[in-house]
């Protein structure tokens, strides 16, 4: 049973430090690991946090902002666990919140096929972009132009993929199918570093 919301209030706010971007990190690190605190892997028996926490690591390493990492340790906690949006806005404000909301496929699997799914929540991503292009990409003069929120999915995919590969090898089949999907739709889009890993991981 999941503890009262104001549990996780109180932690976060005994940890909050005004204008600390690091303690920002610490308080999405601390309230993930608390929403994930009962659960593990589908797939393997470690605990979920793990999991955001690889995530939030490759973010980092890519030189992504605060916002973003933050994001990284969040991704999961609207879509697997019992959070609600509310209490992310309440806790980390709109930006965060926002990355999490379009990294969160919260459509039901009597909603359609997992085929169908997973097309709309590629358009909805792909409607997320329309709206920023012409500010982020349409002006670019170089290939260092890059969205956050698509580069954090794609770490996601990758850890997920690479999780399945050894535990659960013909459902990373259906997986891998996605990727293509994914790389197609997005690939320009993402970090460099994460394009070309996300590349090299399908040819391999």
């Amino acid at each position: 049973m999941r503890a009262p919301f104001f549990c996780s209030q109180v932690l976060v706010k005994c940890l909050s430090m005004k204008g600390d971007m690091n303690n920002l990190l610490m308080r999405a690190s601390l309230f993930a690991e608390f929403a994930h605190r009962k659960q593990s892997r589908e797939y393997n028996p470690e605990p979920y946090i793990v999991h955001p926490r690889r995530v939030a690591a490759h973010a980092a390493r890519l030189g992504l902002s605060d916002q973003a990492i933050a994001a990284a340790f969040l991704h999961d906690v609207l879509e697997d666990t019992k959070t609600k949006e509310h209490e992310l806005r309440s806790s980390f404000g709109g930006e965060v919140t926002d990355m999490v909301v379009l990294l969160s496929d919260l459509q039901k699997p009597e909603s359609g096929s997992r085929a169908q799914r997973k097309g709309r929540y590629r358009q909805r991503l792909l409607e997320y972009l329309e709206t920023i292009y012409t500010t982020r990409f349409a002006n670019a003069t170089n290939d260092h132009v890059y969205d956050e929120v698509i580069t954090l999915k794609a770490l996601d995919v990758i850890d997920n993929a690479r999780s399945l590969a050894g535990e659960a090898p013909e459902f990373w089949r259906v997986v891998h199918k996605e990727m293509q999907e994914f790389m197609h739709d997005f690939g320009d889009y993402m970090h460099p570093k994460a394009r070309k890993s996300f590349r090299k991981y399908l040819e391999d």
